[in-house]
This record gives C-alpha cells, sequence and structure tokens, in this order.
C-alpha cells in the first residue's frame, strides 16, 4: 500500500528528498533541524520507547520486532521497531494480501503486527505528536491516525493481553528513578515531551537545557510542589482525551487506566507521599527532593 510507504518515508531517516510525495498528502516536510529536536529530542518514533518499562529504546520489544521479520524471512532493519520500519511491513503485507494466493495468511499477519506493534502505541503517540509538531507536518499525523482507524475498523482481531501492566512509579527511589519512571509511559501514563519540560523549567525560572530525565529530575528538586500539581492536572487531561481513542478498545482502556493510576500516585505526591500525619508527609516530599 502506497500510502503506508509514503508516510513510512516522510518519518524515517533522512534520503534524497522526494517532493512528490509530501505534495500527494500535503504535507510540509520537516527541515532537518526539526527532525532532530522531535524525532531525537522529544518523540522517538520507536514501539520500545513507549511500551517497556524501562522507557528506553532497545530491548525486549526491538527483539520482537525483529522477530516478525526474522518469521517472514525478510530482512531485519537497523531499527525494527521504527515507525517507519513497522510501516513499510504493513505496506508489504498489505500488497500480499491483495495479489497472493495466501490471503487469509497474509491478512493474520497484517492484523497481528497491526493490534500487538502499531496499535497499542501509535495512536496515543500521534495524539501527543500533534500538540508539537509544526503546522505544516501536521497533515502526515492526520492520514496515520485515520489509516489506524481504518485498519482497527476492518479486524476482528484484538490482543490487548500485549500490553502487560507494571509496577508504578515507585516513589522511595532516588530522585533521578524517579523522573525517569515518571518519563516511562508504560509505569507512569504520562507522555510527556522534552517541550513540555523546558516549558514547566522556564514557567519556574529553572535552567532550561539537557534531556528530560535531567529536565525532569530538576524541577522535582527546585520546585516539587508545582512540578506534581502539573503533571498531576496534565495526567487528568491526558485521562479524558483518552475518551476519543476508545475506538481502541482495551487498549485504550489499558492506558486510561494508567493515567488514572499515574494521576492518584501524583496527587498522593502533592498531598506529601504517603498516608501518615501531616508532618511526616511533610518530612516525605522533603527527603524525595533534597537529593
Amino acid at each position: 500500500m502506497e500510502l503506508y510507504r509514503a508516510l513510512a518515508y516522510l518519518i524515517g531517516p533522512a534520503a534524497p528528498s522526494r517532493p512528490e510525495l509530501a505534495a500527494a498528502l500535503g504535507v510540509i516536510p520537516l527541515t532537518a533541524e526539526q527532525r532532530t529536536a522531535l524525532f531525537d529530542l522529544d518523540l522517538p518514533p520507536y514501539a520500545s520507547r513507549y511500551l517497556s518499562p524501562s522507557g528506553e529504546i532497545g530491548g525486549e520489544l526491538r527483539q520482537r520486532a525483529a522477530g516478525f521479520f526474522q518469521v517472514l524471512d525478510l530482512p531485519i532493519p537497523p531499527e525494527p521497531d521504527h515507525l517507519a520500519s513497522l510501516l513499510d511491513l504493513l505496506a508489504w503485507l498489505a500488497d500480499g494480501e491483495a495479489v497472493g494466493r495466501q490471503r487469509q495468511t497474509f491478512r493474520h499477519l497484517r492484523e497481528t503486527l497491526v493490534w500487538e506493534h502499531l496499535l497499542p502505541w501509535v495512536p496515543l503517540y500521534l495524539s501527543t505528536l500533534v500538540r508539537v509538531v509544526p503546522g505544516g507536518f501536521r497533515p502526515w499525523c492526520a492520514e496515520l491516525s485515520d489509516a489506524m482507524l481504518g485498519e482497527a475498523k476492518m479486524s476482528v482481531f484484538c490482543r490487548a493481553e500485549v500490553l502487560p501492566v507494571y509496577p508504578p512509579v515507585d516513589w522511595e527511589a532516588s530522585l533521578q528513578a524517579v523522573a525517569s519512571q515518571l518519563l516511562s509511559p508504560a509505569r507512569s501514563g504520562l507522555w510527556l515531551t522534552r517541550q513540555l519540560l523546558i516549558d514547566l523549567s522556564r514557567s519556574e525560572g529553572l535552567p532550561a537545557f539537557g534531556g528530560r530525565v535531567s529536565l525532569l529530575a530538576g524541577l522535582l528538586r527546585a520546585a516539587p510542589l508545582p512540578t506534581l500539581q502539573a503533571l498531576s492536572e496534565l495526567a487528568g487531561e491526558w485521562s479524558a482525551e483518552l475518551r476519543h481513542l476508545s475506538w481502541l478498545g482495551p487498549i485504550a482502556e489499558h492506558w486510561q487506566g494508567l493515567a488514572d493510576r499515574g494521576r492518584a500516585q501524583l496527587l498522593r505526591a502533592v498531598r506529601g507521599g504517603p498516608a501518615g500525619p501531616p508532618k511526616e508527609r511533610r518530612e516525605w516530599l522533603r527527603r524525595r527532593t533534597a537529593e
């Protein structure tokens, strides 16, 4: 399916310019600087970044994606869990379903790829990306969002069990570890961009440079209560927004549960931590933010 190949090309590694693809989708291509800001620093388009408990790129999620290519006896791309790689694979399966004699096999493989490797994170990724992406690239988000909706509607296959529930954020961990866990959507239920953390830092008069973990750790250290309050509000807004993704069924319910759990945790932290007398709660918060 050429739509998926075009969408993959526009988000994939830098390649010779093909303005006809962007024009066909009504997209203004990103500059090199914009690509770096969005896809290297803000929202790297990797399944492992959003579905793993560590929030790090690679690991088991990447191996699972590589396994899909391997089962099909296809060359494994350098970054198999990158969105561009997954969209190229989806296009290959759609072509096989359309012209091959093993249509049912290709249909099953296509549904498996969609429900296990794309729908668990891509619609939420697009909902986050559209907030920070330049306006000229938003048609790309809209096209892919519509395509994912179409894939879900024409499929009767749903594998919600591929979304495990990981332990919540461990507030007894070090400040750096707490920041890292908050930045893992699979742990906290939050989808936090670097630009959002920069904006929060500037609003508190703090330095706004460095990676996401250092930015969030700095906020928790220097302005814990405003930061926790802001994050709890964001979790509430995100939970409400997930209602628009109800077509994802159990997947949307899974993410909404994570967002609600994360908001409850954050509100407890705002109030001073674990249950106990107010003085002890204040001491807990002081310990959590004095590292």
